[in-house]
């Protein structure tokens, strides 16, 4: 009888064995999870870094470009706290302002509100008000056609030397050809066509 309870003990002793060593390095990831979830990559480095995110960008983009920019610890960490939270579906393109004393929980914060984020337009040369209307278009901001009303309806000569008025007057539209090609940042919140 004693050589049979021995048998069946043996496999148990691994198994047992086993479950520990499980749970130690359980304990282990878990730790060094919330370590890096919780530690900013430079406590009382407020310095702002512009931080953009591109229509399209998934997660492993996003956690890449913040470990490039030295604002997170740990990827892996960046995901699966987004990921595990339900945040990965709630992150919104845009430029933010993220900074080194930030956590992965506070940038998460950040990344997937609206309010704190502004869009990305670029401009490329040779844009015409059309295309730049219908760029805006699609980021949500504007309806279709108001910023060409806006272009049409520009009456603000004196604030700018270099425009004439007359020569305006011959073109498709007011200040075709003097809208800069370049990228802009625009507050979706506080997007107004009327500020030309």
């Amino acid at each position: 009888m004693k050589k049979r309870y021995n048998k069946a003990i043996k496999p148990l002793r691994y198994i047992l064995i086993g479950l520990g060593i499980l749970a130690v390095f359980g304990l282990y990831q878990y730790s060094r999870y919330q370590f890096y979830i919780s530690t900013p990559v430079e406590s009382g480095n407020t310095s702002n870094i512009s931080f953009v995110i591109n229509k399209g960008e998934n997660l492993s983009d996003i956690a890449n470009n913040l470990l490039e920019k030295d604002l997170i610890l740990d990827r892996d960490a960046f995901k699966w706290y987004a990921k595990l939270g339900g945040f990965d579906r709630s992150v919104v393109a845009g430029r933010f302002l993220l900074n080194k004393n930030l956590t992965i929980p506070e940038i998460v914060d950040i990344i997937t509100n609206t309010k704190k984020s502004e869009l990305v337009l670029t401009v490329p040369e040779g844009s015409i008000t059309r295309d730049i209307d219908k760029k805006l278009t699609d980021l949500g901001v504007i309806a279709s056609g108001d910023f060409i009303n806006a272009v049409n309806t520009f009456d603000n000569y004196d604030k700018y030397f270099f425009l004439d008025r007359e020569a305006m007057k011959t073109l498709p539209h007011p200040l075709e050809g003097y809208l800069f090609p370049d990228t802009y940042f625009i507050d979706p919140l506080n997007f107004y066509s009327e500020n030309l």
